[in-house]
């Protein structure tokens, strides 16, 4: 890693001392001939080392993609797919003749291995930094340009869905003020959502704990917690579970708009099915 030119330049002066063929060099200028040489070779050998890590970084990124079949050599040639352009024999590879980064839509890819081949998940961003399934055309696009590279023998099934739906219903004890203690709890709930890495696993410990790390909150009980894909059942997690889709929503959505006040409790529901109800520590 490239050193700062203040750590080069200060190696430079500490050796200058070591040297007793230069001991007559004793200004403290900063502006004194041989220090501004030092800063100079300093600078330049700051830039030099830059380009040596730039250079590693791109050698092992060529390392990496040269290990033809393996699940990074996959997901590697998603996020390379272009939606519209046609791959052609360039050079003895198949290769894209123009480079559109604006039609690279694969901003996020997860691949397991199942019996008999591969499952790839693959979404979009939405335009606001989220991801959301590729529409029908992009992936068959997709898959055609994916049946192209593949390895022969491989089966690949490649799948951009809606995402899980997230249910719950959750106790939280507080003190303090109620109207910044609620809105800070939604929000750690949601962040603690978007910042899961693409089809990571939501794990229920967690979830308490992201709470209960909001400033005014004292304890904090999952009544139930739920995950659902599609028409299919909800199922409890008990522990951690991982989307199907690769990602996560709120059952209802982000706004907890609706609000029901009895003599203990405040119960805030997003229209869907998340539920928190807040209650004052005694």
């Amino acid at each position: 890693m490239a050193r700062a030119t203040t750590e080069i330049y200060n190696d430079l002066l500490a050796k200058k001392e070591a040297t007793p063929e230069l001991s007559g060099l004793t200004s403290t200028s900063k502006v004194a001939i041989w220090r501004l040489w030092l800063w100079i070779v300093a600078y330049a050998t700051y830039i030099l080392e830059s380009l040596w890590d730039a250079k590693a970084k791109e050698l092992e990124q060529q390392a990496a993609n040269t290990l033809v079949g393996t699940i990074s050599w996959y997901a590697q040639k998603c996020r390379e797919w272009q939606y519209g352009y046609q791959l052609e024999w360039i050079d003895n590879v198949y290769t894209y003749a123009t480079h559109d980064d604006n039609a690279k839509l694969a901003k996020w890819v997860a691949i397991s291995e199942v019996e008999g081949g591969l499952w790839i998940k693959v979404a979009k961003d939405d335009g606001n930094g989220n991801p959301t399934p590729l529409t029908t055309a992009e992936l068959n696009d997709l898959r055609a340009y994916m049946h192209q590279l593949k390895m022969v023998g491989t089966r690949l099934t490649i799948v951009s869905l809606d995402a899980d739906k997230l249910a719950f219903d959750i106790d939280v004890y507080y003190y303090g003020n109620y109207a910044v203690v609620k809105d800070n709890v939604i929000n750690a709930i949601i962040n603690y959502l978007n910042k899961l890495p693409f089809d990571g696993a939501l794990s229920r410990a967690n979830l308490i704990t992201v709470i209960n790390e909001v400033a005014g909150v004292e304890d904090v009980y999952i009544n139930t917690l739920t995950a659902q894909y599609g028409n299919n059942p909800a199922e409890a997690i008990d522990r951690i579970a991982v989307p199907y889709s690769g990602y996560w929503r709120l059952d209802g959505g982000n706004n907890f708009a609706n609000e029901t006040i009895s003599a203990d409790s405040i119960t805030l529901s997003n229209g869907g099915a998340c539920t928190i109800t807040f209650k004052l520590y005694k």
